[in-house]
């Protein structure tokens, strides 16, 4: 819907102030016999209040001309007038650390057995005196004599700033050590508090039958079935660790086929991809792998290998040696305890 014009909203207020006139001049004369009703009487006022009374509308359209979106008042949610502050640019400077941050304690102060007291060594050490000073030579000038009284001023100002830390520091103790104290026995007290009654008054009843059907007891077999957990947990323990073990001895043994150099690497490389790789007797000429041992195995020719009814030739004119080698190979690896 468009802004109405700014016209058409003073028009509207002209309207208004010539309907409260016209219906004051309606109104007789003092001494006259026409009387109106209470009825006509607040209509005629309320229109001569909303005549003179600016209204939020013709205020903010009087603000804002036609074109601005701000011409027709339309009440904003909370969250979109919120003020954004603009960003600070810059940063506060970090505090240094005045003591050492490990010891500094036992460093400036002397730990006693009743209270802690300032170790004036420190303070000597601090501030040490010019070589002029410890030989007890006189200053030579007036700048060296106000020199050494600064000097002497902040030797007694670092004592007193430490007198002052040292206090702070037990009064923080103290009513960090109150604190603990206070919450510490409030808590014990709480928890060994006995039960209160509107506890007790207002706790639910359960039957004794009921508790006995639907109560948990423990397992009378649980330290067997513990027992047998724990057995079981050793022997995938052991298999793990024969496993790493085996693992171990196959790559001690493999160790000696590793490429560790570039010789070797040729090597292998001429050994591997000559031109006379893939060649099937002294005729025929292969073109890859497939040629010279067949394609791979899959579960057909496992079982026809099986069962004995293989068609290929190879399988079939194969010893039974052969296929009994794994099996042999296996049962030793049991018997020495380790990969071969």
């Amino acid at each position: 819907m468009p802004p109405k014009p700014r016209t058409r909203a003073l028009g509207g207020v002209s309207n208004a102030i010539a309907r409260a006139l016209t219906e004051a001049h309606r109104l007789p004369p003092l001494g006259g016999k026409k009387i109106l009703s209470p009825q006509e009487k607040a209509a005629a006022a309320i229109r001569a209040r909303e005549a003179f009374a600016p209204s939020t509308a013709v205020s903010i359209q009087n603000i804002f001309p036609p074109e601005s979106p701000k011409h027709i008042a339309v009440r904003e949610p909370p969250q979109s007038i919120i003020t954004k502050l603009a960003p600070i640019r810059g940063h506060l400077p970090i505090p240094r650390d005045i003591f050492e941050k490990r010891g500094w304690e036992e460093k400036i102060f002397v730990h006693r057995k009743r209270a802690p007291e300032i170790d004036r060594k420190y303070i000597k050490r601090a501030t040490p005196l010019s070589l002029a000073e410890k030989a007890g030579k006189p200053p030579v000038s007036f700048e060296e004599e106000q020199h050494r009284r600064l000097a002497a001023l902040r030797r007694k100002a670092l004592g007193v700033g430490l007198g002052g830390l040292l206090k702070r520091k037990q009064k923080f103790d103290n009513v960090h050590e109150a604190r603990s104290k206070k919450n510490y026995e409030r808590n014990l007290n709480a928890a060994n508090a006995p039960e209160q009654l509107d506890e007790v008054m207002t706790r639910s009843t359960v039957r004794a039958s009921t508790a006995s059907m639907t109560a948990v007891l423990p397992d009378p077999n649980r330290f067997e079935v513990a027992r047998l957990a724990r057995e079981k947990h050793a022997a995938l323990t052991q298999l793990k660790s024969e496993a790493r073990r085996d693992a171990l001895a196959q790559l001690y043994a493999a160790a000696g086929d590793f490429i560790v150099d570039e010789e070797d690497l040729e090597r292998r490389v001429e050994e591997v991809f000559k031109e006379t790789s893939f060649d099937i007797g002294s005729i025929e000429h292969g073109r890859s792998i497939w040629d010279v041992e067949g394609p791979p195995l899959n579960a057909t020719n496992l079982r026809k290998d099986l069962y004995g009814t293989a068609t290929n030739s190879s399988a079939t004119m194969a010893p039974t040696g052969d296929k009994t080698t794994g099996l042999q190979r296996k049962v030793a690896e049991e018997l020495i305890g380790g990969k071969l």
